[in-house]
């Protein structure tokens, strides 16, 4: 089946959308609506293609935002409350060595395309939407699935990327009633979709604004926590409780993956992060909890490296979709006597900008990572096994020559890929 025919019929949907926008036809996009487009022929599969594929799991994908990759019970932190997302990892494959990018749209646009950032163009929140990429929710409609988004979205109508449905917009960086205030459209698709359905549900939190009810704040005051912490805090139970009334409308059948869009650490400011979180390329920026519940899979904690790019790849294989071109890597992938773990990838490589301009780029490969910045004299070198929190920068130190060399040759490499 050819990917090619897809694109040519999403080019010719983009201009029927142009034709409306100068009043020379009609698209209706509202939510419940069909898909944007026909699958063609020869990538549509027949209904006993897909009965030969059985079971065909409904996939649910939750994205928090602005989340350290601490700030859970389950990963050990003595006053964060998130009994809904523990006991999702009590039951979930869990690889505490995932990474994102520092802000949330660019992890957004690799999940949609399934590439790295500098093969998708988007490296921080500013610059243009994205461009012409066959998406997940493409790739899924290919093999009969439907697919609904609801909370933030930075890339204009998620018809325009292959959902079938969708929650409003509600503005230009997504609706930010979702999860806040409600989760029923997400509900009502779920309970009402006959077809095999996937779900990217982002509500805006624990994002700013940290403005958790009342019962939310009051499990924290004996805390001894400043008003900044005690509100993010909070911000992160409140989510925890909409992951669990959401997890209450599925079944034990359904896949769900979890993760953040960006690490965050509250600063003395309210709703600033501090400088080595959120937006920057430190493991307090980068670095997330991957959650991965799969019926058919034990629980059990993954130590090898993973990233946004496998998560892309491993829903489509859950699904009988097309990864094939993308670089990511299906995390449920058994065991081989090739392979020390499941799914596992020696390095990892990502890039970091302001305003669409590349600023950093950086690599990990084991316990050794490398920042790269661009026209400076600055790059860093960090050992994560020696020194977790990056204080200090063995990049100085002669002894560490050869190692910095091979992650020098190891970035190049995989920024020419």
């Amino acid at each position: 089946m050819s990917l090619m025919i897809l694109r040519v019929v999403k080019i010719l949907w983009e201009i029927s959308l142009l034709m409306v926008l100068f009043g020379l036809g009609a698209c209706d996009v509202n939510p419940g609506t069909e898909s944007r487009f026909a699958v063609p022929a020869d990538m549509a599969q027949t209904t006993e293609e897909q009965d030969d594929q059985q079971p065909r799991y409904n996939i649910l994908l939750i994205l928090a935002d602005d989340l350290g990759y601490d700030h859970y019970g389950f990963a050990g932190h003595p006053v964060v409350k998130t009994p809904s997302i523990d006991a999702l990892s009590n039951r979930s494959i869990r690889f505490p060595a995932a990474y994102v990018s520092s802000v949330c749209r660019p992890t957004f646009a690799t999940l949609l395309t399934g590439l790295p950032e500098h093969r998708h163009g988007t490296t921080y929140i500013g610059g243009p939407q994205l461009g012409d990429f066959l998406t997940i929710a493409d790739r899924l409609t290919t093999v009969g699935y439907r697919s609904f988004q609801a909370g933030k979205f930075w890339e204009g109508p998620q018809a325009r990327h292959g959902f079938t449905d969708s929650a409003p917009l509600g503005g230009a960086t997504g609706n930010k009633k979702i999860g806040r205030v409600t989760i029923e459209p997400v509900v009502r698709f779920m309970h009402d979709t006959s077809a095999p359905w996937f779900v990217w549900f982002s509500p805006h939190m624990p994002h700013s604004p940290h403005n958790a009810p009342d019962r939310h704040k009051a499990s924290y005051r004996d805390a001894e926590l400043d008003d900044a912490t005690l509100d993010y805090f909070a911000m992160i139970s409140w989510f925890d409780e909409v992951v669990g009334e959401l997890l209450r409308e599925v079944d034990e059948d359904t896949v769900i993956l979890y993760m953040a869009d960006n690490g965050f650490v509250q600063s003395d400011w309210p709703e600033v992060p501090e400088e080595k979180s959120k937006g920057s390329s430190y493991e307090r920026g980068i670095r997330t909890q991957l959650l991965i519940y799969h019926p058919e899979y034990e629980a059990v904690v993954r130590t090898e490296l993973s990233q946004a790019v496998d998560v892309t790849a491993t829903i489509l294989a859950i699904a009988g979709a097309d990864y094939s071109g993308l670089p990511g890597r299906d995390l449920l992938v058994p065991y081989s006597a090739e392979e020390p773990a499941f799914g596992s990838r020696s390095s990892i490589f990502a890039t970091d900008g302001r305003e669409s301009v590349l600023e950093e780029r950086w690599i990990r490969v084991g316990d050794w990572k490398l920042v790269d910045i661009e026209n400076s004299d600055s790059d860093r070198l960090h050992n994560l096994s020696l020194d977790p929190d990056e204080k200090s920068n063995y990049i100085v130190r002669p002894e560490h020559a050869s190692i910095l060399a091979q992650l020098r040759l190891e970035l190049e490499k995989k920024w020419r890929e």
